[in-house]
């Protein structure tokens, strides 16, 4: 079973809304949306929809590309791999801590990146 991610929360109207849609029902967009509105979920319908639609896989793996080494790392690890915080730990001899706020940061920053040329 998967953790829940890190999040702060809900931080729009329009967030809000969207989280209480199920991801499969959303645009790319709006699971960029719903993720950076704290929406569990979000980023792994947009894996699973890239694998299916080159441009949005390019447009996946370009973003992942551009995340600094030490946040691409934890980020493909959990988002891609599925690992769990406690593996990701084990497997990097980062603490637990350390592997969150990473996370946090690697998908704070690619949500940003690839709202952008979602538009």
């Amino acid at each position: 079973m998967r953790e829940k991610h890190p999040s702060a929360g809900a931080t729009d109207a329009a967030g809000q809304e969207l989280l209480a849609r199920r991801p499969a029902e959303l645009s790319d967009e709006e699971l960029v949306t719903a993720h950076l509105a704290g929406g569990e979920g979000a980023f792994q319908e947009l894996f699973h929809r890239y694998r299916d639609r080159p441009r949005l896989q390019r447009l996946v793996e370009d973003t992942i590309e551009k995340l600094p080494d030490h946040h691409r790392l934890v980020f493909r690890m959990r988002e891609l791999e599925g690992r769990s915080y406690k593996e990701i730990s084990e497997i990097t001899g980062l603490n637990l801590g350390t592997v969150k706020s990473r996370l946090h940061r690697a998908r704070s920053s690619f949500a940003q990146r690839i709202k952008h040329l979602l538009n």
